[in-house]
């Protein structure tokens, strides 16, 4: 793919090959019983910006919350977390400063008409720079679907190195579908 570029007034467009493109890097399937989601091994500085795409994601046992961790400087990272959400387009937010974790408004049930959906983007972090997370998300039965918009950022500088999805309650994930893509 190329792209065509102007020039400016006065000057020949030219063809360039076309940037910013979607590269899948991996995906996690969730079959049986889980505690916990870790997406890791495929953060690096190779792209600008990554997407996690999470499908059909439901709980064995209890309805319960998605909490998300960063991983940074090799370790799940338990403290400074400020983010805020907002659930069914309401203008009334929640969140946390200096929190655990990020716990999302998404909740996972039994059953297969409760099952979350979520886009998340993630912009890495660096060396002087704060790792972020956006997400959007979708959840409950088929007549009574809920949505959540939220945003994070790290109380950290430093490179995302992996991403942990969790249950608040301690109930386990069974079934769902996590996927990392990269922005080039």
């Amino acid at each position: 793919g190329q792209v065509l570029t102007s020039g400016g007034a006065g000057v020949a467009p030219t063809f360039a090959a076309a940037g910013g493109a979607w590269t899948l890097l991996s995906s996690i399937t969730v079959s049986s019983a889980v505690a916990t989601i870790d997406m890791e091994d495929d953060f690096d500085n190779t792209y600008k910006a990554y997407k996690i795409i999470v499908t059909n994601l439901s709980t064995a046992d209890s309805p319960s919350l998605v909490e998300i961790l960063m991983k940074i400087g090799g370790a799940y990272v338990t403290a400074g977390y400020w983010y805020i959400k907002y659930l069914n387009n309401s203008s009334t937010s929640s969140g946390a400063t200096n929190a655990s974790e990020i716990t999302t408004g998404i909740s996972v049930a039994v059953g297969s008409e409760q099952n979350a959906a979520m886009e998340i983007m993630v912009t890495p972090g660096g060396t002087n720079a704060y790792p972020r997370l956006y997400w959007d998300g979708l959840y409950g039965g088929n007549t009574t679907p809920n949505i959540e918009t939220g945003a994070c950022t790290l109380n950290n500088a430093g490179q995302i190195e992996g991403v942990r999805f969790q249950v608040a309650s301690g109930v386990n994930f069974d079934v769902g579908t996590i996927s990392l893509i990269g922005l080039t």
